[in-house]
């Protein structure tokens, strides 16, 4: 799983789409873990909105309750005016919590 991650930064977006699209097949902490951190230390540009989203869809795809603190504190302890990426990373932590599917994720 690491090692077609590296691809998470391919400049075509299809490579990209594939990536995430695998990492989402199915729970795996690994890909739960490389996906946390990467939404916690990539520093996106407000042109990559739709990717965030995706990469959020893609944690709720592949992780677990491991993912709920992460994702609850990205929804719920950002600033509510700050710009368009942070406003794209509480939508996507909704979105990721949705894409869970368990009782702690509705919380």
């Amino acid at each position: 799983m690491s090692a077609i991650f590296e691809f998470i930064n391919d400049p075509d977006d299809s490579v990209r789409r594939v990536i995430l699209t695998q990492m989402g097949q199915s729970r795996n902490e690994i890909a739960e873990d490389l996906m946390m951190q990467y939404l916690q230390t990539r520093k996106f540009s407000s042109a990559q909105i739709e990717y965030i989203m995706e990469c959020f869809k893609t944690l709720g795809e592949c992780g677990s309750l491991r993912s709920v603190p992460f994702l609850s504190k990205t929804l719920l302890h950002r600033k509510w005016m700050a710009g368009f990426r942070k406003s794209a990373y509480r939508e996507g932590a909704a979105l990721a919590l949705v894409a869970l599917k368990i009782p702690e994720a509705d919380k």
